[in-house]
């Protein structure tokens, strides 16, 4: 269970440090003890509200350590490649360009998410011919950061035509274009190597 999942709201904390057995000759169960208990009224006020206030504090603050899996096809017919611009209204990097792809599904393989996702974008069919390089990369977002695993694979058209169902634009460019273009941050590795920068 995750640490977000296993803090609790303020209002099911109860303030029990130990448990109280019952007097000598009493019946009846152990019962909680209030850490409380024996404070005034000011002093369980400043306790009440310090102990809220972190417990707020851990749900809203602590970031989801769990990384987005994402496929990316490098299209490429001899040296020309396709890239896809992203939506204006995306939640990251929007306008942007990059190589075309998407999130990886719950129990999906990312071979066959590239493909439903090309299909889905672009319109096209593709090959996927070989994994190409794997990119790790945090974006500080607020309210938390993300942190995203983009997986790209070499691939190639083999059938469909070109259409901008879920993005902004897309083009062919020749390799020495690379740098004509405002890549999103987790892209740029890719393209220096595909620049023999790396």
């Amino acid at each position: 269970m995750g640490l977000l999942h296993s803090i609790p709201s303020y209002s099911e904390v109860r303030f029990v440090t130990r448990r109280q057995r019952p007097s000598s000759g009493a019946s009846g169960k152990d019962r909680p003890l209030d850490c409380r208990e024996g404070l005034r009224n000011h002093e369980r006020r400043v306790l009440d509200v310090w102990f809220g206030g972190m417990v707020l504090a851990m749900n809203t603050m602590v970031p989801s350590h769990t990384p987005v899996l994402v496929a990316s096809a490098i299209i490429h017919e001899g040296e020309r490649f396709l890239i896809s611009r992203r939506l204006p209204d995306a939640k990251i990097e929007a306008g942007k360009w990059e190589f075309p792809g998407g999130k990886v599904e719950f129990g999906e393989h990312p071979e066959d998410c590239l493909q439903r996702e090309i299909r889905e974008e672009l319109n096209l069919d593709i090959e996927i011919e070989s994994f190409y390089q794997v990119v790790s990369h945090i974006y500080s977002l607020s309210p938390k950061p993300t942190h995203i695993v983009l997986l790209c694979y070499l691939a190639r058209v083999t059938s469909g035509e070109l259409k901008f169902l879920e993005v902004a634009e897309a083009k062919w460019i020749d390799r020495a274009e690379f740098r004509n273009y405002d890549f999103a941050v987790a892209d740029i590795p890719v393209v220096d190597r595909l620049l023999g920068k790396v």
